[in-house]
């Protein structure tokens, strides 16, 4: 019988592919010029290498934790919210 690697799964394959969306979302937090603190962007960079290491501390896509998406947090002399979930208001709006 021919052996499926785990992580190739459908499931594995599933979660690989949220996973890599949600690697593509977060990279602005991290990039250079981003808006955040210097402690969010920490939060994001160890976010981002749970996710990336995803493969290889999980052995079984079944037993695979989510790790908790880190809030948004500005600067105080930024004139966003001190933080976010990524909700922006719009001038005017109610």
């Amino acid at each position: 019988p021919v052996v499926i690697p785990p992580w190739e799964s459908e499931q594995g394959k599933f979660l690989k592919a949220q996973r890599n969306l949600a690697l593509d979302g977060s990279l602005w937090a991290v990039m250079p010029g981003s808006p955040l603190t210097v402690a969010c962007q920490a939060k994001w960079a160890a976010y981002r290498a749970s996710l990336n290491r995803m493969t290889v501390d999980c052995l079984d896509p079944a037993a695979w934790v989510w790790p908790e998406t880190p809030k948004n947090e500005y600067p105080a002399t930024s004139t966003a919210n001190a933080t976010t979930t990524g909700t922006v208001k719009l001038s005017g709006a109610k």
